[in-house]
């Protein structure tokens, strides 16, 4: 079907390619240590995509994960 067809060139052009077009892209205006870490915000931004797009509740858990994701960040680009 259309959308099935659709879906499977969004999840080969928009979710692969692009995010290895952007981080190239990346790469090329600051450090690899920092682009590295970004990677690990893909929760925090699904989840907020999830929210917005699908409805899905945030919960508490999400909340303390995202959290973490950022504590984590924050502590592993101190110098």
């Amino acid at each position: 079907s259309p959308t099935v067809m659709g879906c499977m060139a969004f999840a080969v052009v928009g979710s692969t390619l692009m995010t290895y077009w952007l981080n190239i892209w990346a790469l090329s205006k600051t450090r690899s240590s920092a682009v590295a870490l970004f990677a690990y915000l893909q929760p925090v931004i699904t989840s907020i995509l999830a929210w917005f797009a699908l409805g899905e509740v945030i919960t508490p858990r999400t909340l303390f994960s995202c959290f973490l994701i950022f504590l984590g960040m924050i502590l592993a680009l101190r110098k």
